[in-house]
């Protein structure tokens, strides 16, 4: 809590007809923890980034509306904390992230968001990488056996 001081005072010819003092107490608000915008879980094909992820942040109290935005991954082997790409100003963010070559699994991503003031709101998703494509055989195709193979030793 603060307290406030008021002095007023009147005069006429040098001298004083009114002299008043008034005190105010008064107290701040903390600082809020700023809150983003929810992210929904997500499945993606292997090797295949995922692009679109909005987030909208709100903060009642958030200093000079400045924010530092990161974001982290659980299992590194799916996705490199490197491989998540943000970009954006103010209060608005886009991510892009890519996975490992060839990562299946899950990841949880933590977002983190600090306002100018220090306040650190988190928030958490999770990205799932696989084989969605059913695998089609390789075929080679043979025209003539005879001519194409020959068996020079069988092992038994």
């Amino acid at each position: 809590p603060y307290d406030l001081y008021a002095v007023t005072s009147y005069t006429s010819n040098m001298s004083i007809l009114f002299t008043d003092v008034q005190n105010a107490n008064f107290s701040t608000l903390a600082n809020d923890v700023p809150v983003g915008s929810v992210i929904a879980n997500h499945s993606q094909c292997i090797n295949a980034s995922v692009t679109g992820l909005v987030l909208s942040i709100s903060d009642a109290f958030p200093g000079d509306d400045t924010f530092t935005v990161t974001a982290t991954s659980s299992n590194t082997s799916i996705v490199a904390d490197a491989d998540i790409v943000i970009t954006g100003t103010v209060n608005t963010r886009l991510f892009v992230i890519t996975p490992v070559l060839n990562a299946v699994g899950t990841s949880t991503i933590t977002v983190s968001i600090e306002d100018s003031l220090g306040a650190i709101g988190t928030q958490t998703f999770d990205l799932t990488f696989s084989d969605l494509v059913a695998p089609v055989a390789d075929v080679m195709s043979l025209t003539n056996v005879t001519s194409d193979c020959e068996v020079t030793s069988l092992v038994a």
